[in-house]
């Protein structure tokens, strides 16, 4: 069964578009730590689009009063938990270990 687990979440994972592998990515960056908000997620990934521009028009950040904000980042994200790639616990939003695994494979 696990094996079945870990080959359908490398199918998934192959066939994520790039930005949602980018969010995957970030939420492991910490060693999977969790992040303890979106709004750090938001923080993050609008920093690494500072030196990455093709980020910023993927993600589309704007101004925001609690900081940058992507809508984008919102609705990959759910995707990202409806597909069971990323749990999300009401204080803390992380990878899943399987899909850690896979990508630091």
């Amino acid at each position: 069964m696990r094996d079945e687990n870990v080959k359908l979440s490398k199918k998934i994972f192959e066939e994520l578009e790039p930005e949602e592998k980018i969010i995957l990515y970030a939420l492991g960056a910490l060693n999977n730590t969790p992040l303890n908000s979106k709004i750090k997620l938001h923080k993050l990934l609008f920093l690494v689009s500072n030196v990455f521009p093709q980020l910023n028009e993927l993600l589309e950040f704007e101004e925001h009063f609690l900081g940058p904000y992507s809508e984008k980042i919102n609705y990959i994200l759910d995707d990202l938990i409806s597909l069971g790639l990323v749990e999300k616990k009401v204080a803390n939003t992380n990878l899943l270990k399987k899909v850690w695994k896979y990508i630091n494979d």
